[in-house]
């Protein structure tokens, strides 16, 4: 009367014939899993901003009554299935992503399955690539050739396609001395030496 839960549960049986006697009685398990897999931990992290192609592309999958089909794992990257690798012993999923993903967003879908057929939810999410450093312009008192000034009013432009830029980093020498500030498209009073 009552749905049976997860697990093993062990059943007797025992025939009576119409003369009433009853032969050995004979047992057998009965093995239910109703349950999905379960997915526990990820990474990249959803909405992540990388600035790697290729970053460490994990998940910990597991099921504990009939165990995960290794052969039903799919591990897609912008709609593209992808080589994986899953060891049961630590539950541990892994993603071979080298130049897999896309500069910009990139869209990640895990689906997987338990031996039994049960299926866990989807699971999407969006991570995305910046590895393209921004470009600009720097401009002295407007653009001036020259200065005798030893104080200057520096102008920027600069652009990032991808993440939009939030600093600048500011220096007198190519190889050394910087000063990171927040973006800014005017910065004066700029000690040259």
């Amino acid at each position: 009367p009552q749905p049976l839960a997860d697990g093993t549960h062990t059943f007797a049986v025992r025939a009576v014939n119409t003369a009433g006697v009853a032969g050995d009685p004979i047992s057998f398990a009965l093995w239910v899993d109703t349950t999905p897999p379960s997915i526990t931990a990820y990474a990249p992290t959803p909405g992540a901003l990388l600035n790697t192609a290729a970053p460490a592309t994990t998940a910990t999958v597991g099921d504990s009554h009939s165990g995960v089909d290794q052969t039903t794992i799919q591990l897609l990257l912008n709609g593209a299935q992808m080589p994986v690798t899953f060891d049961p012993a630590s539950q541990t999923l892994v993603m071979y992503s080298a130049g897999a993903y896309r500069e910009g967003p990139n869209n990640l879908e895990l689906r997987v399955r338990d031996a039994v057929g049960n299926a866990a939810a989807p699971l999407l999410w969006s991570v995305t690539v910046d590895t393209v450093p921004p470009v600009g312009t720097l401009a002295i008192h407007g653009g001036a050739a020259i200065t005798t000034s030893l104080y200057v009013t520096l102008g920027f432009s600069a652009t990032d396609d991808t993440s939009g830029v939030v600093a600048m980093r500011l220096s007198n020498e190519m190889f050394g001395g910087y000063v990171q500030e927040p973006y800014a498209t005017l910065r004066e009073l700029w000690a040259l030496h």
